[in-house]
C-alpha cells in the first residue's frame, strides 16, 4: 500500500512539472522582452554603447529602400545607408512583386523623409561623402530603422544594432516580432514571392 502510493505521489509530481512546464512553454513570447533586454546588454558588452557622432541636416532625395541623399547645413552633400535593416528587395531585380515592393517603400520613405530636419548618427562615414547609420527624422527624433522593421519594409539585422543605446535595441527587436506576428509587409503571406520564402 505505501510503495502504491509512493508511486502515485511521484506520478502525480511528474505531472504537475510537465504541466507547468506546458503552461510556461505557452506562455513563452510574454517572457521575449526579458530575453531581448539579456540579449542586446550580452551584445552591448553589458554597458551602454557610446553615443555615436551625428551630424544635422535634411534629406534631399531617397536613392533606394535604405538608402538617402542627405544635405547638411552647411550645403555638403552625402549618400547614406540606413543601418540595421536588410531592404525588402534583395537581388530578385526581373521579379515585378519586389520591384514594386522596393518602389512602395522608396515613396513611402520619399514622403516620410524628403524636406524633414534629419539626424544622422554615423557609423561610418567615407572621405567620398558616403556612409553608413541610423537616421532620426522630426521632432520626436524617431529611428527610420524602427519604421522600417515595424512597418515589413526590411529584414532586422541584430548585429548592426549593438552600437545603439539599449532602450532603441529594445524597440528595434519588439518591432520585428510585432512585424512578423502581423504578417506586415515581408511577412504578409502575399508578399511570400516578395520575401524569397
Amino acid at each position: 500500500m505505501f510503495l502504491a502510493l509512493h508511486r502515485l505521489l511521484k506520478l502525480g509530481v511528474v505531472t504537475l512539472w510537465l504541466g507547468l512546464a506546458f503552461l510556461l512553454w505557452q506562455q513563452r513570447e510574454r517572457g521575449r522582452p526579458l530575453v531581448d533586454l539579456y540579449e542586446a546588454w550580452r551584445d552591448s558588452g553589458y554597458q551602454q554603447p557610446p553615443a555615436l557622432s551625428r551630424m544635422e541636416g535634411t534629406v534631399a532625395r531617397v536613392l533606394g529602400e535604405n538608402t538617402i541623399q542627405f544635405k547638411t547645413a552647411d550645403g555638403q552633400t552625402f549618400n547614406l545607408t540606413i543601418a540595421g535593416v536588410i531592404p525588402g528587395n534583395a537581388s530578385k531585380v526581373h521579379d515585378l512583386a519586389r520591384r514594386q515592393f522596393a518602389a512602395e517603400t522608396c515613396s513611402n520613405l520619399t514622403a516620410r523623409f524628403v524636406g524633414q530636419p534629419v539626424s544622422f548618427a554615423h557609423t561610418l562615414l567615407q572621405p567620398n561623402h558616403t556612409g553608413v547609420g541610423f537616421a532620426y527624422v522630426g521632432t520626436n527624433q524617431q529611428n527610420v530603422t524602427v519604421e522600417l522593421v515595424a512597418e515589413g519594409r526590411g529584414k532586422l539585422l541584430p548585429q548592426a544594432l549593438r552600437v545603439l543605446p539599449i532602450r532603441e535595441q529594445l524597440a528595434l527587436r519588439a518591432a520585428d516580432r510585432a512585424a512578423r506576428a502581423g504578417r506586415k509587409g515581408l511577412w504578409d503571406l502575399s508578399a511570400d514571392a516578395v520575401a524569397g520564402h
